[in-house]
């Protein structure tokens, strides 16, 4: 299992097109949302159970991820990865190619 169900939405960095969606849209995610944007986090945790039940496994999903990070890796995309530390599952956006991670890029985050 992939752990989803320990997973953080952190909705006050969700954009589109650039734009934070907190600028346009002051209660998305938040308490009385009309559109419920908060079980979106909880459809992708459930995604996982859905997807045991019917195949028996999730490990296509690993070994896509693990693939296309190798592929940008080693072939120098420079492409947006995430750095997991060791004992604290805590994704940190970064550039990374064949050299390592080259740029890491600082989120602010607020409480929602």
């Amino acid at each position: 299992m992939e752990s989803l169900s320990t997973t953080v939405a952190v909705w006050s960095r969700v954009s589109v097109g650039g734009v934070n969606l907190n600028t346009v849209y002051p209660k998305f995610a938040e308490e009385g949302d009309p559109n419920n944007f908060v079980a979106v986090h909880k459809d992708v945790i459930d995604s996982a159970y859905e997807i045991i039940r019917l195949k028996g496994y999730t490990s296509w999903a690993i070994g896509l991820c693990c693939a296309n990070l190798c592929g940008a890796l080693l072939n120098d995309r420079n492409v947006d990865l995430y750095d997991i530390k060791k004992d604290v599952f805590l994704g940190m956006s970064c550039i990374g190619n064949s050299n390592g991670v080259t740029t890491i890029v600082n989120l602010s985050l607020t409480d929602t």
